[in-house]
């Protein structure tokens, strides 16, 4: 029996699964507000004051890359409760 017509089906399904996890994760990134938006949102944020976290208050925020190091794609993450707070793009 020949199985060779596995190799390009496991192909297209790691091609699949590849191409719908990328489509998730930006939409997952365009969800996240803006850094104007974030910190308007946030009842009695003064101009030129740096953020904080809407969730437990720590000023303790991190830039990540979404994509990785070098990514263009940037999202800003609480270190305190380590929720994803908003994003920019570079």
């Amino acid at each position: 029996m020949n199985h060779f017509y596995l190799i390009p089906f496991l192909l297209l399904c790691g091609l699949f699964y590849g191409m719908t996890f990328a489509v998730l994760k930006l939409n997952r990134w365009k969800a996240l507000p803006t850094e104007e938006q974030y910190l308007a949102s946030l009842a009695g944020h003064l101009a030129g004051q740096p953020a904080q976290c809407s969730h437990c208050a720590s000023a303790t925020i991190e830039e990540r890359g979404e994509w990785g190091r070098n990514s263009q794609e940037r999202v800003f993450v609480c270190q305190g409760c380590g929720r994803k707070l908003y994003r920019s793009q570079h």
